[in-house]
């Protein structure tokens, strides 16, 4: 199963703990954290070295809450593409950038049953863009 890391606002990035994430989870990583923009998210990242340089690139530090994603692949194709954060979005291309700002971020753990087969899309990206992106920013209402 994938592996969602939080780091809280108020402490470190512990690396050796991220690490260990990637090293379990080697099916591509990315992370979300809020910028001035909105919710910036990255992703894609195959090997550790390219991960951790981009979380130190854009300068997370002690006082930002941030979310990293490791994935182990359960549906769609071993991809930068499909390496989690999403933003909520029913944009396929919106999905697939490794790069983008939202004001939400999806991440997933799990596999999702019920949705149709896809040797391109997981499942988490095929349930953000049929189900979680139509119904906006209500899907924070409890």
């Amino acid at each position: 199963m994938c592996v969602i890391a939080v780091k809280p606002s108020g402490q470190r990035i512990n690396w050796k703990h991220l690490r260990n994430c990637f090293d379990s989870n080697p099916d591509g990583a990315g992370f979300a954290f809020h910028s001035d923009d909105g919710v910036y998210i990255t992703k894609g990242y195959m090997d550790f070295e390219s991960f951790k340089r981009a979380v130190e690139a854009v300068g997370i530090g002690k006082k930002h809450e941030a979310m990293f994603h490791f994935r182990i692949a359960t549906h769609g194709v071993v991809d930068e593409t499909n390496c989690h954060p999403f933003p909520l979005s029913a944009d396929e291309s919106s999905l697939k950038a490794l790069d983008v700002v939202s004001s939400i971020a999806v991440m997933h753990n799990g596999v999702i049953f019920g949705l149709p087969k896809s040797n391109e899309f997981s499942d988490t990206m095929l349930y953000i863009r049929d189900y979680l992106a139509p119904l906006g920013t209500e899907i924070l209402n409890p």
